[in-house]
């Protein structure tokens, strides 16, 4: 991969949109991990929701969609948890994954895959749990009982 194709990559997950409008920091909707860190959120669930749309286009962040990857990431976090150690590895579905990050880095796609293994090993995980409501449940989140602040 050249250089440059590098760097258009980063710079296209560098500004998403903010409610359908262009993050800048002359309008005030900038957006800052500290920013993400202060409201009580994992820096980790913004990547995540940044790995859920593909590169070349524009991501669209809202908090509900980052309370919605917050979610994701935290069943994802409990998966692993349920798992324990590592197993064998499906070659099937790893094949799949490979396919589609090697389809012009694809990550989207490359997640859905793992949702679907997810939801053929740890079926109880990959389900709401009974006491989330739309809203982030950070019992689930943080299988460890960590709140958010």
């Amino acid at each position: 991969m050249p250089s440059h194709a590098a760097g258009e990559f980063l710079a296209a997950r560098v500004f998403p949109q903010v409610d359908e409008a262009k993050m800048a920091k002359s309008s005030g909707e900038f957006l800052r991990v500290q920013s993400l860190i202060d409201r009580g959120y994992d820096p980790l669930a913004y990547r995540y929701l940044c790995l859920t749309a593909h590169y070349r286009k524009e991501l669209n962040f809202t908090w509900d969609s980052l309370d919605a990857a917050t979610t994701a990431l935290g069943r994802l976090r409990a998966a692993a948890y349920e798992w324990g150690e590592p197993g064998e590895v499906d070659s099937a579905y790893l094949e799949r994954f490979t396919e589609a990050v090697n389809d012009d880095l694809n990550t989207a796609r490359g997640l859905a895959v793992g949702w679907e293994l997810l939801k053929v090993t740890c079926p109880t995980v990959s389900k709401k749990p009974p006491c989330c409501s739309l809203t982030v449940c950070w019992a689930c989140v943080w299988p460890s009982g960590g709140q958010r602040q």
